[in-house]
């Protein structure tokens, strides 16, 4: 009986269609939000991303849906041990499926432990994946902190909103209405970060969200 080495298939399956692509490595990172050194990882399968990740790189490769490669990347993820749940994988691969819901919190407490549940949901990638995915905007030690079981106060916007980008939520509009619920008063966190690149960080994760959401008091 021939064995199957998964790590093999998806390597090959993603070099090909990377260089059929016709992507620069420096121009393909850029698109996924990684470093080309990152990027080279996932490539030759040396390192396995986050579901959300591995489908937009799929798309950027032009690979469709339902390939083999689908299969072989599951049992990749089912070989990395319990950080990586098969079973958070859903028909389809819908990676949404099961994202808590932010506008059930009922306090800063309480989103913050949702955003514990984001990690979960995202497969309890390491902090130093997330520092990675976000270029270094957030480091090991400041993700470690939101996530402190311990915390009652709601971190700056510009964190927040790294930190749910680098575990793939897509949509967020809903977690600025729920920051906005619940942070300080605005011109308290508009302190902390200039106006400007408060507002134009916001219109670009969610168009049209500034009001009333984000508007400074």
């Amino acid at each position: 009986m021939v064995r199957v080495d998964a790590r093999e298939v998806v390597r090959r399956t993603l070099v090909n269609a990377y260089r059929k692509a016709g992507f620069g490595r420096a121009e393909l990172a850029e698109q996924l939000n990684v470093t080309p050194t990152v990027l080279g990882s996932y490539l030759m399968a040396e390192a396995i991303p986050d579901p959300a990740t591995f489908l937009e790189l799929r798309a950027l490769l032009r690979i469709v849906p339902d390939s083999p490669i689908d299969y072989w990347y599951i049992v990749l993820l089912a070989q990395q041990g319990p950080r990586r749940r098969t079973s958070d994988i859903k028909a389809n691969y819908v990676i949404d499926s099961g994202l808590p819901d932010p506008l059930t919190a009922e306090s800063a407490v309480d989103l913050l432990r949702k955003l514990r549940e984001v990690h979960s949901w995202a497969m309890r990638p390491s902090y130093r994946e997330l520092e990675e995915k976000t270029g270094g905007g957030l480091k090991k030690s400041t993700i470690g902190d939101m996530l402190c079981p311990d915390r009652t106060t709601l971190p700056r916007f510009d964190r927040y909103a790294h930190f749910l980008e680098a575990c793939g939520v897509r949509d967020l509009t809903c977690w600025i209405a729920a920051w906005r619920r619940f942070a300080p008063p605005a011109r308290l966190q508009v302190q902390m970060i200039e106006q400007a690149a408060y507002a134009k960080l916001a219109e670009r994760l969610a168009p049209g969200a500034t009001e009333p959401y984000l508007r400074a008091s």
